[in-house]
């Protein structure tokens, strides 16, 4: 019976060590995915003033937003959701551009990627595919998802991320900023976080081994 006793016991002991091992487990997990998903990509350097030799289209007295996008960061998909309700609530009185930043080697159908595809989906906004990333350098900008608005005038009014979190949708300060100044009114903040895969740093963004991302 002692030994009977006492294996019973090691069996508890050890059913519950596991228990606790794997919840801590579940937390490190759980802490992992939630810096991830709050960590914000590098800002911007934006140039205050719309720059010489910019490719992307300006229409002097109208608003000009860009969205800059590494067309194989899946966390951008949201950025073009929220992207698209902007567009749906502004009603056209502001030039959309969609810049798809490509790095050098980058394989001809990253052009085509369904997140490129989506961002061409998106009634009245236009698609720039930036080669090089010559766009992207000229404009300051370092993160998939970022957003800078220029007035009609040219001068910068608002830089930042159109989502609360890493490929989270919904209401967001960024977007709110947006949609006041196309509309002429004060937005609330003038920048926001950023949240995506670093455009220089295209392996961020490469599909996973077993499916495209």
């Amino acid at each position: 019976m002692g030994l009977v006793l006492l294996w019973e016991r090691y069996r508890r002991w050890t059913a519950g060590l596991a228990v606790v091992a794997w919840l801590a487990l579940l937390g490190v997990g759980f802490s992992l995915l939630m810096r991830t998903e709050v960590k914000a990509g590098a800002p911007a350097g934006a140039p205050e003033t719309w720059p010489a030799g910019a490719h992307a289209p300006r229409v002097p007295g109208r608003p000009t937003l860009l969205v800059f996008a590494h067309p194989r960061c899946a966390c951008t998909r949201a950025t073009l959701r929220n992207l698209e309700r902007v567009v749906a609530h502004t009603g056209g009185r502001a030039t959309v551009t969609v810049i798809l930043a490509l790095p050098a080697d980058a394989p001809a159908d990253w052009e085509h990627s369904p997140l490129a595809d989506a961002a061409r989906a998106i009634p009245g906004v236009t698609v720039l595919v930036d080669h090089g990333e010559a766009e992207a350098k000229r404009f300051g900008t370092h993160t998939s998802g970022q957003a800078l608005l220029y007035d009609g005038s040219g001068h910068l009014r608002f830089a930042g991320g159109l989502t609360p979190g890493r490929a989270h949708e919904g209401d967001n300060a960024g977007s709110d900023a947006v949609v006041a100044l196309i509309d002429g009114a004060a937005p609330a903040v003038a920048s926001t976080a950023v949240f995506g895969c670093g455009l220089e740093n295209p392996t961020s963004c490469a599909p996973r081994k077993g499916g495209a991302r």
